[in-house]
């Protein structure tokens, strides 16, 4: 109904179907299409493939068939069993010795067949098996976060929440977030907990696309970028062959890092500045536009998160002081820049580190001649360091960073608390601080206390999504009756993809169910919907959930049966991992400890028996294992799965929600597989044009004078005016290449038009944001972004 795609290459022998949704959402075929109003075809299917709106003498239309498959599936889940609860659901052990006879399979449960198991079923020709899964009634506990769709199955309860980057599927089922709140938490957050950096805390500075000194500077530690190339770290003096990280006079105690440098792991460090930002920037305020944005006066600030909507300033030669213990936050949320006079300066005081001091703006930072900063400095745009300026702590930003003959020293590792060293933990709470101030014993108490919230995790940060029970980007629907208490978001897509709850609201405002208890359903179209951040802290906490080391790998290879309790902890797999039918596992913990698990067969038919007698009819998902064979008609009222490698010999008409599972490679947020190579080349290639028309393209060509092939590089966004044309004039095989730190966007019924034989395919555009072409535009050439890009109404994209 809603999607068929294929990881290529598949083999499908006969037509494929979708209705409601259109031909656009069969994906990975590369279907051609014969015109309008018939069908397309793929060499990956035999037949031809149908959409509303597609027909042909000799079949109905696709939407007819999607109502028989309803009408089949109601019928074949409504007949009367022969067998019930067969194997208790495990389908091993009947090989052709012990075949299934024709009959009425049904289970209250799921229904599996484990890997390398061989299924024999045994009939003859017109004789019928049906089997029936309900897989109902688990109880499932925990905050799940993943990076494909989540199902809730048929009167199934969840205690936590779910947060997925494609779609939620509940089937009759119960969500409730736990209200329990630890005591160790609540003293923790009074006075902050700090922000993970994941990998970017082993560089002093970590920048996306440049990092440049006016020498000489001075840094220690090392200093990386990421996606693009060390040609983009200048004014260094770079030296080391290529491949390997560089060594600088002005870098001590550390080397250079780039994508293309051998282990280098600088691209990961900007993932995890990129999800420090987003969780920095989401913390609630304690304290709002303060002052107005100044920090002027010898003000003397306590911990807290302070927010402002505008830019904050600290004028010349003033002092600002942060007073706090070891182990206290501070957070500073500025809308606008960060700026700090000549001479100025910030001053800690009371055993406080500039590693709890984050300074998070959401455009730029810049400190003055001869100032002295302190912190960590987390920004969407770029940082000076000005002309003979310190700053004791680290940069990350997600463009460039300047340097004037700055010297940066990277923060402590360690707290000092009244001449005792104590490793900072991310839970450390101010009781245990407060007490290393006082003797000996207390210090040693803090200590034991700090190694113990080590030794149980740190919880992983959720921002916006901790407002919801339920986050999804692209659907959530619900087989009525479903029960959620709490709030459920959804974005990119808009409240029209969240289906079966009834909603109820005027267009603009959050939606109401009567399945959505307590809260209110919200899309980006919602009149001050926060579901879109909702959505980046959700994959913010994907990243650090996946990226931390793991405690115990492979448990028990992937089952979790037999009425195992485990202690807190990372688990980590590389395959999938099952909870079997009517097992129990137990996690036993205290108030405060973590628990993460991070996860990654054939039928045989006899006595002429055929697949077409054969109906798989689940009430949840189907899903078949890698290199497995499977025979028969696949009835299902949410998602299927055909794994790579594998065979059906049967018919998969379509399931009800979105099936999902393109096989990308490359973390979450990132460009995959070969587009990533082509990405991170793009934007490395050194720039001959940079800045042009400070980010405009109205103005910048004419047909007298067009742009000559080049490379041309802006640190911000990029525009072409409504109906602005631009012109690109060169021989066939010459290159454009266009760089943007931030959007490209053009207007309304604007042209990009190529002549002198210049061909798309010889046009590059590299955004590190979105790319969007306006309504009835005309756009050339080859989009290679980092998040996503829109192709208006009524535009043509000739690339």
């Amino acid at each position: 109904m809603t999607g068929i795609s294929s990881v290529p290459n598949s083999d499908i022998r006969g037509d494929i179907g979708i209705a409601p949704a259109a031909m656009s959402y069969l994906t990975g075929f590369a279907l051609t299409s014969a015109g309008p109003g018939n069908p397309s075809s793929s060499s990956q299917v035999s037949g031809q493939a149908y959409a509303p709106g597609t027909t042909v003498s000799s079949h109905s239309t696709s939407l007819k068939a999607v109502l028989d498959m309803q009408a089949a599936y109601t019928e074949a889940m409504g007949r009367t069993a022969d067998h019930t609860e067969l194997g208790a659901g495990s389908l091993d052990g009947f090989s052709s010795s012990t075949p299934l006879t024709p009959g009425v399979y049904k289970w209250s449960t799921a229904v599996v067949l484990g890997v390398n198991q061989v299924l024999t079923l045994k009939g003859s020709c017109g004789d019928v098996f049906i089997f029936q899964a309900a897989g109902v009634s688990s109880h499932f506990a925990g905050i799940i976060l993943t990076y494909t769709n989540v199902v809730i199955g048929t009167s199934a309860t969840l205690d936590g929440a779910v947060d997925t980057q494609t779609q939620v599927a509940l089937q009759m089922a119960t969500v409730a977030r736990s209200a329990t709140v630890c005591a160790q938490a609540a003293a923790a957050a009074a006075h902050g907990v700090p922000v993970p950096l994941g990998v970017a805390a082993q560089f002093t500075v970590v920048a996306k696309t440049g990092i440049s000194t006016i020498p000489n500077s001075q840094i220690s530690g090392n200093i990386g970028i990421a996606p693009a190339a060390m040609t983009y770290i200048t004014g260094f003096g770079l030296t080391g062959a290529a491949g390997t990280p560089s060594a600088s006079g002005q870098v001590a105690g550390g080397l250079a890092y780039a994508p293309e440098t051998a282990n280098s792991n600088s691209p990961q460090a900007v993932l995890d500045m990129q999800a420090a930002y987003t969780d920095a920037m989401g913390r609630t305020a304690t304290v709002s536009e303060y002052q107005a944005g100044s920090l002027d006066g010898g003000r003397t600030l306590a911990p807290g998160v302070y927010k402002w909507s505008t830019a904050v300033a600290l004028g010349v030669n003033q002092i600002l002081t942060l007073n706090g213990n070891c182990g206290d936050t501070f957070i500073f949320q500025a809308a606008g820049a960060f700026t700090t006079g000549a001479g100025s300066q910030i001053v800690l005081t009371g055993g406080l580190t500039s590693n709890s001091v984050y300074w998070v703006g959401a455009t730029t930072l810049k400190t003055g001649v001869s100032s002295h900063f302190a912190g960590i400095i987390l920004t969407y745009t770029n940082v000076v360091i000005g002309t003979s300026a310190t700053l004791d702590g680290a940069v990350y930003t997600q463009t460039e960073v300047a340097l004037q003959m700055a010297t940066v020293t990277p923060p402590v590792a360690v707290c000092v608390c009244t001449a005792v060293t104590l490793t900072c933990t991310q839970t450390q709470v101010d009781a245990a601080t407060a007490a290393a101030k006082t003797t000996a014993t207390a210090v040693a108490a803090a200590a034991a206390a700090a190694a113990a919230a080590a030794a149980h995790g740190v919880p992983v940060p959720l921002g916006a999504a901790a407002q919801f029970t339920v986050v999804a980007k692209t659907g959530i629907s619900t087989i009525p009756n479903s029960q959620i208490s709490g709030n459920i978001g959804i974005a990119p897509a808009a409240m029209t993809y969240i289906t079966g709850f009834g909603l109820t609201g005027a267009a603009g405002t959050p939606s109401a169910s009567g399945q959505v208890a307590g809260g209110l359903a919200y899309a980006p179209e919602t009149a001050n919907s926060n579901s879109p951040q909702a959505v980046l802290d959700m994959q913010a906490a994907y990243t650090d959930a996946m990226g931390r080391t793991a405690t115990v790998s492979e448990y028990q290879a992937g089952s979790l049966d037999g009425g195992r309790t485990l202690a807190p902890g990372v688990y980590k797999w590389s395959t999938a991992v099952v909870l079997g039918v009517n097992q129990i596992l137990t996690l036993n913990g205290n108030c405060g400890d973590v628990f993460i698990f991070q996860a990654a067969s054939q039928i045989v038919l006899t006595g002429g028996l055929t697949s077409n007698s054969v109906y798989w009819a689940g009430a949840t998902s189907l899903t078949t294992g890698v290199s497995s064979h499977f025979s028969g008609i696949i009835l299902t009222y949410t998602n299927v799965v055909i794994g790579t490698s594998a065979t059906l010999d049967g018919i998969a008409p379509a399931a009800m929600t979105y099936i999902t599972g393109f096989g990308l490679t490359g973390p979450p947020g990132s460009p995959s597989g070969s587009t990533q190579a082509a990405y991170t080349d793009a934007m490395s290639r050194k720039a001959g044009t940079v800045e042009l028309g400070a980010g405009s393209l109205d103005a910048v060509s004419s047909l007298g004078t067009p742009l000559t092939p080049g490379v041309y590089k802006w640190s911000a966004a990029v525009v072409l005016g409504v109906a602005q044309n631009l012109y690109l004039h060169g021989n066939c095989g010459d290159v454009f290449i266009f760089q943007a730190a931030g959007a490209i966007s053009t207007g309304a019924s604007s042209q990009i038009i190529l002549s002198g034989g210049l061909t798309s395919t010889s046009v590059y555009w590299a955004g590190a944001t979105s790319v969007t072409t306006g309504v009835s535009s005309k756009f050339a050439g080859i989009i290679l972004t980092y998040t996503n890009v829109v192709i208006g109404t009524s535009a043509m994209l000739d690339g």
